[in-house]
C-alpha cells in the first residue's frame, strides 16, 4: 500500500474552496449585466405599374413601401442626383416620354426612432417609343374630282391592331379600319387626314401618324370653240374646236346630244357643206393615259343650221 500524500489533499480542498467562493460572487453581477443588440433598419421597397419597359403616352405609376413603422415620410430620388425628385409614398407619371427614363429608388424618413429606412433598391425604368402610325395615299396628291383615292394606315410592328381615322384637328373618327377609299372624289374631300391604332394589349395605343394633306383639284376642262359662230347656213363649213388649256396628251372625242356615242375624234371637227342634219347639241371631252386621265366635258354648244339665201330662192320660185 502506497502511502498517501497529506500535501496533495490539502491543495485539491484549497482550489475547489476558491472556485465555489468565485462563483458566488460572480452570480450578483451576471444577473444585473444588460445584453446589447442591432436591429436591421425598416427596408423601402419600390414597385412599378406597369412593368417596365412603359412605353410613351403610358401613365406609370412608382410606389414605395415600407413595411414596419409607421408616419413615414417618402422621398424620391433618380439617379445621379442626391436631391429628391419627388415626396409621397407614390410617384405618377401622367405620360410618359423619353425624359422619365432612368434609375429610381426611395427612402423613409419619420421624427421617431427610426428616424430612416434602408434605401429601396434601384429600379430601372425605361421608356420605349410606342409604335408609329404612317399614312400613304394612291394616287398621290393632288386628287382630281372623280377619281377614286385609297389613304391606307400601316403601323409596323405588333399585330390586332384597330385602326381610326380622323380629320383635321377633331378626335371624332371619321372611319375605321386600316384603310380609307373614296370612290368619287369631290372638293369637301380636301383636308388633312391621319390615323392611330388601338389594341388591348400594351401598347394599347399607337402613336398618331403625321397629317397627310389631301388637295382635291378640278379635272381639267374642255371648252368648245365654233366658226362661223352658229347660226350657220346651209353649204357652209363649219370647224368646231375643243381646248383643255392645261396639260397635255389629250385626245379629243365629240359627242351630240345626250349620246354617249362618239361621232367623231380630233381636237377639231370640220363639217364642209352643212345641212339641216347637222343641226343639234355638240360637246367634246378628253382622254389621256397619265393623271388626269380625263377631263371635265366641255358644255353644250348648239349648231343652228338656216337655210341659204340661194336656198330661200329656190323655194319662192
Amino acid at each position: 500500500m502506497m502511502p498517501t500524500n497529506p500535501g496533495s489533499s490539502a491543495d485539491a480542498h484549497g482550489s475547489l474552496l476558491w472556485s465555489i467562493s468565485a462563483l458566488v460572487i460572480l452570480i450578483p453581477y451576471v444577473g444585473s449585466c444588460n445584453f446589447f443588440y442591432t436591429e436591421e433598419l425598416p427596408l423601402a421597397t419600390l414597385t412599378v405599374e406597369p412593368q417596365s419597359p412603359v412605353f410613351t403616352g403610358e401613365t406609370v405609376t412608382l410606389k414605395c413601401v415600407i413595411a414596419s413603422h409607421s408616419d413615414w415620410t417618402y422621398n424620391w430620388y433618380k439617379e445621379p442626383s442626391s436631391v429628391p425628385v419627388s415626396v409621397g409614398n407614390t410617384i405618377t407619371i401622367n405620360v410618359a416620354t423619353k425624359f422619365h427614363m432612368g434609375q429610381y429608388w426611395c427612402q423613409g424618413e419619420r421624427t421617431d426612432r427610426p428616424t430612416t429606412s434602408q434605401p429601396s433598391e434601384k429600379t430601372t425604368l425605361d421608356v420605349k417609343e410606342s409604335p408609329l402610325a404612317t399614312v400613304t395615299v394612291e394616287p398621290q396628291s393632288p386628287v382630281f374630282t372623280g377619281e377614286t383615292v385609297t389613304l391606307k394606315c400601316v403601323i409596323a410592328s405588333l399585330s390586332d391592331w384597330t385602326y381610326k381615322w380622323y380629320k383635321g384637328s377633331s378626335r371624332t373618327p371619321v372611319s375605321e379600319g386600316n384603310t380609307i377609299t373614296i370612290s368619287g372624289a369631290t372638293e369637301s374631300h380636301k383636308g388633312q387626314y391621319w390615323c392611330q391604332g388601338e389594341r388591348r394589349d400594351r401598347p394599347t395605343s399607337s402613336e398618331p401618324s403625321g397629317k397627310t394633306t389631301l388637295d382635291i383639284k378640278e379635272l381639267p376642262l374642255a371648252t368648245v370653240t365654233v366658226k362661223p359662230k352658229s347660226p350657220v347656213f346651209t353649204g357652209e363649213t363649219v370647224t368646231l374646236k375643243c381646248v383643255i388649256a392645261s396639260h397635255s396628251g389629250w385626245i379629243y372625242t365629240w359627242y351630240k346630244g345626250s349620246s354617249r356615242t362618239p361621232v367623231s375624234e380630233g381636237n377639231t371637227f370640220t363639217i364642209n357643206r352643212a345641212t339641216k342634219s347637222h343641226m343639234g347639241q355638240y360637246w367634246c371631252q378628253g382622254e389621256r393615259r397619265d393623271r388626269p386621265t380625263e377631263s371635265q366635258p366641255s358644255g353644250k354648244l348648239t349648231l343652228d343650221v338656216k337655210d341659204s339665201l340661194q336656198e330661200n330662192s329656190r323655194d319662192e320660185l
